[in-house]
């Protein structure tokens, strides 16, 4: 197992008590504060230039136990580990190119084991061939309990790396991975993740806003770095063990509690969405560029035998213009399809041939190898030539289900839509700016930005 070090283990024999927190029970739902049980990135990527930035955030006054997930644009997870975070600790990594595909680089204190070969202290070598692109799955899978003292809490915090890689290889973990752990908790604080990709060539950056749900479990989940649980579809509540996992679905019309047969439909319906809506710039003037990234992160589970789980749905691109007229663009790797979009006029909108767990649209690019601006491939790409647009936005819509393809909970309630994330991303440039004037030198003046694109 790959080791780092941590701070100390600080601890005091509890004599009176022990301040163990019972985990709320409660239905898996969106977090409101973007802190809680499990997050998803809808994308990383070390193509095209950039560098991705990671940083896990524990945000309460417990020490957690965190699994950590890199997955490929295909839905394959290309590296695990776990991270061991004391109280309002955090940890970063950079994932970068290397020559054969991508590494995690990170000079970070707290402790990470992996099953990677130890060869350097400061980088994990993903296995080749690896990607360079994917999105990431974080989950907190377990706290250290509190004692204590005569009123007074004590801060417990986690022993060095190689004891607790040590309880896994011979210790109470190898037959009990929760011994001595209890479950995540609610209104504690959370976890929480920042991600920045960052082109020092090119001179852009942004931040990824991360997806958090809450509520995800009330039981321990914590298990060796290279186990496939937890993951997406083991949320966990009270009832899940007979057969009965609760989520709380919210809409314009306000939020309700549905029950659901299995634990990653409950994940699903909270991010079910009948489409998603982002603005796009292309104004040449400002060396305009947009792309659509679009995450469905339960598509991998779709293609698991043993969870009869699917959303059969068909993927869209309407393009509309600042004062919301439909543009009709001239479509390059699409295929058209009859029905209109809503409050458009009866023309064909585009239909994405294709959309893997990460899918990309682009924008007038000849050729869609990779996208300008991520590097990500298998996408999409769209001309807007002679129909005059310049900015306005996209919705990427979900639609063509039947009421046998919708989700369906067990009151029979049927919703419909993608359990999807989407992010627009736009890139400005000025060129250059003016020389130094000490060094004659000029200076690349980009501009990147990226936000969450609209649930609908």
């Amino acid at each position: 197992m790959k080791l780092t070090t941590i701070m100390p283990l600080r601890i005091a024999l509890c004599w009176a008590i022990f301040i163990c927190h019972a985990a709320i029970a409660a239905p898996v739902e969106l977090s409101a504060d973007r802190q809680g049980q499990a997050l998803i990135v809808p994308v990383w990527t070390a193509q095209a230039g950039n560098d991705t930035l990671v940083t896990v955030r524990n945000n309460s006054d417990w020490a957690v136990a965190v699994k950590v997930r890199i997955m490929d644009a295909f839905g394959g997870e290309f590296a695990a580990f776990n991270l061991y975070l004391n109280d309002d600790d955090a940890w970063t990594g950079a994932l970068t190119a290397s020559s054969t595909g991508a590494e995690l680089v990170t000079r970070d204190g707290s402790c990470l084991l992996s099953h990677e070969p130890d060869d350097d202290s400061d980088v994990i070598v993903l296995p080749p061939p690896g990607p360079r692109a994917g999105y990431l799955e974080v989950m907190e899978m377990a706290r250290l309990p509190k004692a204590g003292l005569g009123g007074a809490l004590l801060i417990t915090r986690w022993p060095d790396c190689e004891s607790l890689s040590e309880r896994f290889a011979t210790g109470d973990w190898l037959d009990d991975p929760s011994s001595g752990l209890i479950p995540p908790g609610r209104n504690l604080g959370g976890i929480s993740a920042r991600v920045q990709i960052i082109d020092v060539a090119e001179g852009g950056m942004f931040s990824v806003p991360a997806t958090v749900l809450d509520g995800f479990t009330d039981i321990v989940q914590h298990s060796p770095p290279d186990s496939p649980v937890p993951n997406l579809s083991t949320a966990h509540g009270e009832n899940t063990d007979s057969g009965i996992t609760e989520s709380r679905v919210c809409n314009a019309s306000g939020c309700r509690i549905l029950t659901w047969s299995r634990p990653v439909e409950a994940v699903a319906s909270v991010l079910l969405t009948r489409s998603l809506r982002g603005d796009v710039v292309l104004n040449p003037d400002i060396g305009g560029m947009t792309e659509l990234v679009v995450t469905r992160p339960l598509k991998r589970f779709e293609w698991l035998d043993d969870t009869e789980f699917a959303i059969e749905v068909e993927a869209g691109l309407a393009l509309f213009d600042r004062e919301g007229a439909f543009v009709e663009p001239e479509i390059q790797t699409v295929q058209l399809s009859p029905p209109p979009p809503p409050k458009a006029t009866p023309v064909p909108i585009a239909v994405l041939e294709t959309l893997d767990p990460v899918g990309v649209v682009s924008f007038d690019q000849p050729a869609l190898v990779q996208s300008p601006i991520l590097g990500l491939s298998g996408g999409s790409a769209f001309s807007t030539d002679g129909t005059g647009f310049v900015s306005g936005h996209a919705e990427i819509i979900f639609s063509g289900q039947s009421l046998e393809q919708a989700l369906t909970s067990l009151e029979s309630v049927s919703l419909r839509g993608e359990a999807a994330i989407g992010i627009a991303v736009q890139q400005f440039t000025n060129g250059t700016l003016d020389p130094d004037p000490a060094t004659g030198n000029s200076v690349l003046s980009n501009y990147r930005t990226a936000e969450e694109m609209t649930r609908r």
